[in-house]
Order: C-alpha cells, then structure tokens, then sequence
C-alpha cells in the first residue's frame, strides 16, 4: 500500500492480479474509491490521481468541452421551470467565479476545484451549499455518461451550518400579529393568507382578484407554482375573507390585478413582512415564509393532520398511497363543478370548521391559554 500524504490517497496493488489496482480516498473526503489497470506501479501511481479527479488527466481527450458549453448542455437535457432555470444560473455564475482564470475546458474542473468552492460557502447551512453544488454535480454525471470524462463530483462531501430550527409559529401569536396590521391592509392579507390560509410567500404574491371568490369564500392558486400539487382550489377562513375585503376597500388601485400591490418581487414582500415582525416583537424569531407553518402546527398539535391538511397547503404527494388519492381527487374534480362542490363541502367540515373554532378560542384574553412567545413578551416588557 502506499500513500499521498499531500493528496491524502492510498493505492492498493490486487496480490491476484498485478496489473489490477485500487486507489483510495479517506472518509472526510469522500471515502471514494476506483479500481483500475496499469502495467507498472509507476504507471498506476500516474494514473491514480487522474481516476479519483484529483488531477486533469494527462492525455489529450477526444471531446474537448468548455466549462460553459458543459452547463449549457446538461440543462438543454433537463426539465426544469423557468424559476428552477434561474436558480441554476445564479449557481452557476457563483462556481464560474470560484474558478481560477486559466481553466478553459471542463476536464480541467479537479476534485480540489470543487472543494475550494465549497470552502467559500462554509457560513452558509448545508441546505444552500447542496443547492450550489447541484448544477456541478449533474453536469460531471452528465459528461462522465457521455464523453466519458472523470466525475470529480462524486461522493463529495459538504460541510455548513447546520439548519436553522423551524420555530414555533403559535395560531394565538398570528392573530395577534395581524391586529397590529389593521392600518395595513396588504401586509394583513399577505399574513392572513400565508398563516391562516397556508399559501407559500410567492402564491400570495401572485394572487389576483379573479382567482378570489368571496362571495363563496375560494381562493384558486394556479399559474407558476412549485409542483402541480399546488395548483388547487381551496375554501378559506373568515379571518382570511375579511382581510382580502379590507384590502378591496382600501383607496390604492390595483397593478395587474394582484391582490397584493405592495411588493413587486419575493425580496421586498419579505423584507417588508420581516420589519412589522421585528416592530411587532423583536423576541419572536420568524422569518416571513415560517407563517405557512401556522396552520401546519396546529393541525398536528390538535391531531387534525393527513393527507386533506396536506391536499390543502400544496405538499406534493409523498408515497404511492398519497400519489393514488391526489390523482382520484383531480379526475373526480376535473370539469365537474358537483364533483368540486362536494369536494369543498368535504374541506369545509373536516378542516375549516375546526379551525374557525380555533381562531375563536385564541381570541379570548390570553391569560387562559398563553403561549411561550407571549409570556416571553410579557416578561421582557418591563426589562
């Protein structure tokens, strides 16, 4: 055996078979390993390197690609949305810039390229440097599997923060939370809407008033979505109907018929959401898109949660049983407004009635039934 202690690789010779080699990477880099052929231990010793990624290999190869054609090509073959494709490319243009100027060619992209732009990403949790390695993971699969080219991506290990805890969204805190915001209108139907009725940040974003059924309390969430599990019609909680008539009350005109004017784009709806947060109580530790959770907690909380609370927030199916009720649901309701009818009946009764009866109880004075964030607020008041 004989070992790197630059490249910390080992190099194991077959007692079988001469020619025959195995070349190691130890556990905090990966634990990759690759057999492969030589004539010689000095050839093999050459080779190693090249076979793990460590190294460019030496010879000049059939397909020379440039880095950029590489990504080019592995998202001409992939599907994915518009904002998906946008995503990429920020991810992208974060590792081309990593990169140092003279590589050219994608086969010049080392396994310690690849770390040293991880290492750049350390503050960040593990979730996001996942994110950012992904385009260079499927386009090193996508150049190994066709051109044959090594894969230095393989078994890479990532380091990072941890991820951030979900913090306790209490149904009692967001009622509270949007009595504070009755001086306006857009950030409390924005807070309604994601709280009470479970949209994302970005549907309430996106939400126009002919997807707005007041008068039967629906709100319909379709266009640009997340999976085609959140495209859904769904009945919605009198709180929710009331801040949306407040926002149609209020002497501001529409753009492009949004029912949220105040922000154009995700960054400053959330950063707008972020500061009333923080005015409202700088103890609570929520970022805008954990308002979702409301609705979420309490369900599991009060032991209301299944597939009807998962229907009813967007989550895309996750095993074959939930696919199977999803898909009948979706036949059942297609084009046929009983079939729809009854299906809201069914939401009404088993969700909506226990939630309304929830915010009704969370309205009486809190001292009967506080939450930690309150009494954390109380006793910070007269620090």
């Amino acid at each position: 055996m004989l070992t790197d202690p630059e490249t910390r690789m080992t190099l194991h010779q077959s007692s079988a078979d001469p020619t025959a080699y195995e070349a190691r990477l130890p556990e905090s880099l990966g634990r990759l390993r690759r057999r492969f052929s030589a004539p010689s231990q000095r050839d093999a010793i050459l080779t190693a390197p090249e076979v793990l990624g460590l190294i460019a290999p030496r010879s000049d190869l059939p397909e020379r690609i440039e880095i950029v054609d590489a990504f080019n090509q592995t998202l001409s073959f992939s599907r994915r949305r518009p904002q998906s494709r946008k995503n990429w490319a920020h991810w992208v243009r974060r590792f081309l810039l990593s990169l140092p100027c003279h590589l050219e060619y994608w086969h010049q992209i080392t396994r310690p390229h690849l770390r040293a732009h991880i290492a750049t990403l350390q503050h960040c949790a593990t979730r996001t440097i996942e994110l950012s390695i992904q385009p260079v993971r499927q386009t090193a699969r996508y150049m190994a599997r066709e051109y044959g080219l090594p894969n230095p991506a393989e078994a890479l290990t990532l380091g990072g923060k941890p991820a951030r805890p979900t913090p306790g969204v209490y149904l009692a805190d967001v009622l509270e939370f949007l009595e504070t915001l009755h001086q306006r209108p857009h950030l409390e139907a924005a807070v309604a809407l994601q709280g009470l009725a479970g949209l994302r940040l970005t549907e309430a974003l996106r939400l126009t008033w002919d997807k707005v059924d007041c008068d039967h309390g629906l709100v319909e969430i379709s266009g640009e979505t997340k999976n085609e599990a959140s495209k859904r019609v769904i009945p919605v909680a009198a709180r929710v109907l009331d801040a949306l008539n407040h926002v149609a009350r209020a002497p501001i005109q529409s753009i492009d018929n949004r029912v949220l004017i105040y922000a154009r784009d995700y960054t400053s709806l959330s950063n707008v959401l972020g500061r009333a947060i923080r005015a409202w109580s700088p103890t609570i530790n929520w970022q805008p898109k954990d308002l979702r959770n409301c609705i979420l907690q309490w369900s599991v909380a009060q032991g209301h949660h299944g597939m009807l609370w998962e229907e009813y927030v967007g989550h895309a199916p996750g095993g074959i049983t939930a696919r199977h009720y999803i898909a009948r649901l979706s036949a059942l309701s297609a084009g046929e407004s009983d079939a729809l009818d009854e299906r809201m009946a069914i939401l009404r009764e088993r969700l909506l009635a226990p939630l309304e009866a929830a915010i009704a109880q969370a309205k009486k004075p809190r001292l009967s039934n506080p939450t930690p964030a309150y009494m954390l607020r109380e006793a910070t008041k007269g620090a």
